[in-house]
């Protein structure tokens, strides 16, 4: 039987939320993400919503999102299986994740196993709860989206915070190069006083690695994305989607933003080169807090 890693562990807290978060940088130049939050934010504790964006290499990308009661979704220890509404992710000879929201349908597998390796760096402590961990790193993906047959590589993680994200970094920075000769995952945020808090895994490592003064912000803008890790260099490329997540609660906006301020969510198309020689390809999140 698979190591349960899919279960949620809520607490009551007002600010407490808990995601799981599949991304795909599929092979004909489209984008998936696939996201089941829990949250206790507005009325009632440990609501759930699920997310799919889908963002074809020409055309309108799609962010569907639908809000589930704590009565409306379930977690199967057995078979480690999360059902939120239509929205599943379970383990067997490896990962299935499907869904049905609004005008975006998707089944698609991965047959690797979700193994929990957390990001370096994070403490836990009683009061404070700031965790996340990477669950599929590179893993081979094939399904279908809409009809259409799709292949890729996936990136999986799981997060839980009682901290708001904005009082943690105001600029987050996410690279995921699955493809090339030297893939790796790279992450980088600015924290309150403006220090660099960085991390690296690459491809001959078991795990991801934290960075001490190796991180250089060349450019940082909505327009184009230029961070140098060591000796690579991280370049945005084309833009896939801006999401917006105040602006697209509506009533609740601005108490919402009151909260947990006014996040941009940019993804990109990106390379990270060395010696001038692209070494690796994928995608590029920063995440923007007005």
């Amino acid at each position: 039987m698979a190591t349960p890693v899919l279960q949620p562990q809520l607490t009551g807290e007002e600010q407490y939320f808990e995601s799981y978060t599949l991304s795909a940088d599929l092979s004909d130049g489209s984008f998936l993400l696939f996201q089941i939050l829990f949250s206790n934010f507005g009325f009632g504790d440990g609501n759930a919503v699920c997310r799919v964006l889908y963002a074809p290499l020409e055309g309108q990308g799609l962010n569907r999102k639908k809000k589930y009661s704590n009565t409306e979704w379930v977690y199967e220890s057995t078979t480690d299986r999360l059902e939120v509404g239509p929205c599943i992710v379970q383990q067997s000879s490896g990962v299935q994740v499907s869904a049905m929201v609004e005008d975006i349908h998707l089944n698609v597998q991965m047959k690797s196993s979700l193994q929990k390796v957390r990001f370096p760096g994070e403490s836990d402590d009683s009061g404070r709860i700031f965790q996340s961990a990477v669950l599929l790193n590179g893993a081979e993906l094939s399904g279908v989206i809409n009809g259409e047959s799709v292949t890729g590589k996936a990136y999986m993680d799981h997060n839980r915070s009682n901290t708001l994200i904005k009082d943690v970094g105001s600029l987050w920075v996410r690279y995921r190069g699955m493809y090339g000769n030297e893939p790796m995952l790279f992450q980088v945020y600015k924290d309150a006083a403006g220090e660099s808090h960085s991390w690296q895994w690459l491809s001959t490592q078991d795990g991801p690695m934290a960075l001490h003064n190796t991180v250089e912000m060349k450019r940082i803008s909505p327009e184009a994305i230029h961070v140098r890790v060591q000796d690579m260099d991280i370049h945005s490329q084309r833009t896939v989607f801006v999401y917006k997540p105040i602006e697209e609660i509506g009533v609740f906006g601005k108490i919402a933003e009151s909260l947990v301020g006014n996040p941009s969510t940019i993804t990109y198309d990106a390379q990270a080169l060395k010696e001038n020689q692209v070494v690796s390809e994928g995608v590029l999140e920063v995440t923007f807090f007005d």
